[in-house]
């Protein structure tokens, strides 16, 4: 037994039939007693090797998809926790007993969490190669192509090549498998490692048999012994939930124990023993530890929590909701009716039943761990192995079945009897398989690739993370509340506090004060409109603090500013208005003539004297401190003008074409009649909309695209509306909204 190939096939010998597809590498070896022949198309070895590697080689390319993409897919705020973990390590120092995440506040950021030894990897990688989001994808493919790896071998050992073949096709191509098996996450570890260690333990499990027979204890058996406690140890250490992993370690340790001698099972209980407290006592030893460093720093991805879980056992929609990412996400339809057949497979003898206790441990995850399993897919992920060994031994039993009829179909046609059939794999079975396998990738596509859109959530890095970064000094701290705050800590690369979704009606302008006095210095949050911030909630913070950056997006506070109690706050652009804006625009019209605004006051600081500007939707004002007090303080910037530098307008057919209900200007050549007329005058006349820079013209309404008559102004843009029915071109004259043309041209 010493020596045993992991691709053995336990089966009777028997002498070797014809064999055209697979290549025989070695004799068969000796067979272990109480071994039954294996449901596999053929019984002769075979090499796997170059269907392993092209097996891998597919994996590797599904999961390097999209390698380089910002951590903004879907669960985007998972993975900028965990890059956040690992840059912290790169930036902060190399203590893996020191996990830290950004929002920590006054506290150096600890937090309770699974050990860290993927984010402690990605970490030792950025030492030489630099922080790039690409590293931590790429060891997350690493580990996730291990596990196809890994579970190859341990179905082989189990039930054969061809089995663990089948299995390794399908973790390959298993949709969650390749999605997250890309992310910036530990879950790809957490296959390996519990995958690595059930292969490890049985690895034991057969040299204490062979010891067992010669009544010796033989050096692999202890190495073996090491390993797998090794690995389980750290299967649980990366996540928690592998530590049901012991349940089929304990079944395989039970089968195990029952083939020994009182004297072998003496030793090999003591094995046991040790075993069970480097697997069972690091781990726990990590979580009371993690736990500790949850306590005095109040942060924690709430481990504990998601085992508080009976009331779900007993709540329908948790096993429909449970139930639709298994079928939709990981098994897939085709792969449900392969994995419907291998449940009534077993694996070689004497470990029959070991699928299945993996699969009790599975099954029994998902009710101990119920309250995170209904909050996030991807901890469905640890039935992904176990189902592919029961597909793959579903997929072996229909080949099996199309064996044997083809066999009978040959000893028909040649006269032979049954048994006697040549029994040769025809490419017709094998292509068949392949299809399978190619519609479970078709269903599997189309459930992910939906997951990879990034373009709904890029605005968080380049928009608000970048204000954040222009604005927020790097040695000052910030508060975000609201969506997505890991994603904003982690492309500001600033730290603070944060508020979830869930507390927002907690924030007030008091409990940011409070923050503040403990080193907050910014407030940022891009949940402008949100109704749980409180009514009075914006008009308290301008009252407070000075708004120094805004935008329909978000709002950026500086906390050590003081506000403007007179200021108005505007959700629909995220903007406010403060005097001496303020005045001149409700003055003037308000938001009928300007719109809302839509930008804070900005310095120009390179004219002569210098001036500020504020954007509205449809002007710019322009307050220039130099002439405080008089009224011409405040002016308008020549928008008309600037948007349509170069273009050519045609020209007026002169001041004698100007007749009733019209007004020429010599100073530009053009003139006003007509509704636009009306307007202009109704407006305020010249010294809101200036001279007229162009007659009536034709263009084309960008949101109906529609021919509509327009005129341009030295600071406006005036459109015909028509009437409902049609019947009227120019039924009303509106301002087209230039201003935040201009500023986003």
């Amino acid at each position: 037994m010493k020596n045993r190939p992991d691709n053995v096939i336990f089966t009777p010998p028997e002498p070797p039939r014809a064999q055209t597809v697979m290549r025989p590498v070695a004799p068969p070896p000796r067979v272990l007693e109480g071994s039954r022949p294996a449901t596999e198309a053929s019984s002769a070895a075979f090499d796997p090797r170059p269907y392993l590697f092209a097996i891998l080689i597919l994996a590797a390319i599904a999961r390097l998809v999209a390698i380089g993409a910002p951590l903004l897919d879907f669960h985007s705020w998972r993975q900028t926790d965990t890059a956040s973990i690992a840059r912290n390590f790169h930036d902060l120092g190399y203590n893996p007993f020191h996990p830290a995440v950004n929002w920590g506040g006054a506290t150096p950021g600890y937090i309770e969490s699974e050990f860290p030894l993927y984010t402690y990897l990605v970490a030792l990688l950025y030492a030489p190669l630099g922080v790039h989001e690409w590293i931590g994808r790429l060891v997350s493919a690493a580990f996730s192509v291990g596990a196809t790896l890994m579970t190859f071998r341990l179905v082989a050992r189990m039930s054969g090549s061809l089995t663990a073949l089948y299995a390794a096709i399908f973790i390959a191509i298993c949709p969650f498998a390749i999605y997250f098996g890309r992310a910036f996450m530990p879950d790809s570890a957490m296959l390996f490692f519990a995958v690595a260690a059930l292969f490890a333990f049985v690895r034991y499990a057969d040299a204490v048999e062979v010891d067992n027979e010669t009544a010796a204890a033989s050096r692999p058996r202890y190495i073996a012994l090491a390993v797998a406690a090794l690995l389980a140890a750290l299967a649980a250490l990366v996540k928690l939930p592998n530590l049901l992993i012991l349940i089929p370690i304990s079944y395989l340790a039970v089968v195990r124990m029952r083939s020994l001698d009182n004297v072998g099972r003496r030793r090999y209980a003591v094995e046991l023993a040790v075993l069970g407290v480097i697997a069972v006592g690091l781990p726990l030893w990590w979580y009371g530890y993690a736990h500790s460093l949850g306590q005095q720093t109040g942060l924690t991805f709430g481990i504990g929590d998601k085992l508080q879980s009976a009331q779900l056992w007993f709540d329908p929609n948790y096993y429909k909701l449970v139930g639709g990412w298994l079928l939709n996400d990981i098994l897939t339809w085709p792969g449900l009716i392969l994995f419907a057949i291998g449940l009534f497979r077993h694996a070689r003898r004497p470990y029959r039943w070991f699928y299945h206790f993996w699969l009790l441990g599975v099954l029994a995850f998902f009710l101990v761990g119920a309250q995170g399993v209904s909050g996030q897919e991807y901890y469905v992920l640890p039935l992904v192995p176990v189902a592919a060994a029961f597909i793959g031994m579903g997929l072996a039993q229909l080949g099996a079945w199309a064996q044997m009829g083809l066999d009978l179909l040959i000893a028909q046609r040649d006269g032979m009897k049954p048994g006697r059939a040549p029994g040769a794999m025809l490419p017709a079975v094998a292509i068949a398989m392949l299809l399978v396998f190619l519609l479970i990738a078709q269903v599997g596509y189309s459930r992910i690739q939906p997951l990879y859109d990034t373009s709904k959530t890029l605005f968080y890095r380049d928009t608000i993370a970048a204000a954040i970064q222009q604005t927020v000094p790097p040695d000052k701290k910030v508060i975000i509340a609201g969506d997505a705050f890991a994603e904003l800590f982690y492309y500001s690369d600033r730290y603070g506090w944060r508020y979830e979704v869930n507390q927002l009606p907690a924030v007030t302008a008091a409990s940011v004060e409070q923050l503040h006095q403990q080193g907050a210095a910014y407030f940022v949050t891009a949940n402008i409109g949100d109704p749980a911030l409180g009514p009075t909630f914006f008009k308290d913070m301008l009252a407070a603090y000075k708004l120094t950056r805004s935008d329909p997006l978000y709002v950026i506070f500086d906390l050590n500013q003081k506000g403007d109690p007179s200021a108005l706050f505007f959700p629909q652009t995220g903007a406010s208005l403060s005097s001496p804006y303020r005045d001149f625009w409700e003055q003037h019209g308000g938001v009928g003539t300007f719109g809302y605004p839509i930008s804070t006051p900005q310095d120009v600081s390179n004219a002569n004297p210098p001036y500020q500007v504020q954007w509205f939707e449809r002007a710019r004002m322009e307050y220039h401190p130099d002439r405080a007090g008089q009224p011409d303080a405040i002016t308008l910037g020549s928008i008309g003008t600037e948007y349509t530098t170069g273009k050519r307008f045609p020209p007026a057919p002169g001041p004698d074409a100007c007749k009733d209900n019209c007004a020429y200007f010599t100073e530009t050549s053009h003139s006003i009649s007509g509704p636009f007329l009306q307007k202009w005058k109704d407006g305020g006349g010249l010294p809101i909309f200036g001279f007229p820079i162009s007659e009536q013209v034709e263009d084309i309404n960008s949101a109906t695209g529609k021919v509509i008559t327009t005129q341009w102004f030295e600071r406006a843009h005036m459109q015909c509306l028509p009437s409902a029915d049609g019947s009227n071109p120019c039924a009303s004259v509106a301002l087209d909204l230039l201003g935040h043309k201009l500023l986003n041209k």
